[in-house]
């Protein structure tokens, strides 16, 4: 393909696969917050579909969701914080999570595998207040 022919990274879709083999077409735009995606697509000219063993279509669905919404975000800064430190979490995302423990697990490790930490912060945020209420 010649040089002129490729699309800037910006413009293009990503194609995430599930773990039953659902794609699912992503612009740049909301899965940019996914660093590891990002990071292959640039480092290795990886084009996808991006396989995804350990995801399910439903949470993937979530994640891509939740990606969209915030896609107008800032991306975090990076911190030194302590584990302690409390995350605030929106009110959009936390009836937005308002899932099982189960998969609250899954969406997480989703996240963590897709690098997209923000989601994993609000995760974490969620969880330890969940766990707080239950003591």
């Amino acid at each position: 393909m010649e040089s002129s022919e490729a699309k800037p990274i910006e413009k293009m879709s990503v194609q995430l696969k599930s773990q039953e083999g659902e794609i699912f077409n992503v612009p740049h735009r909301i899965i940019k917050c996914a660093t590891n995606v990002i990071y292959a697509m640039k480092t290795f000219q990886v084009q996808g579909p991006f396989p995804l063993p350990g995801i399910s279509s439903n949470v993937l669905h979530k994640i891509i969701a939740w990606a969209d919404y915030h896609k107008d975000d800032p991306e975090p800064m990076e911190t030194d914080s302590s584990e302690d430190e409390e995350y605030e979490v929106v009110s959009w995302d936390a009836k937005f999570l308002n899932v099982d423990s189960t998969t609250m697990s899954e969406i997480k490790m989703g996240a963590r595998c897709l690098g997209i930490e923000g989601l994993q912060r609000v995760c974490e945020a969620l969880t330890k207040t969940v766990k707080k209420k239950k003591t």
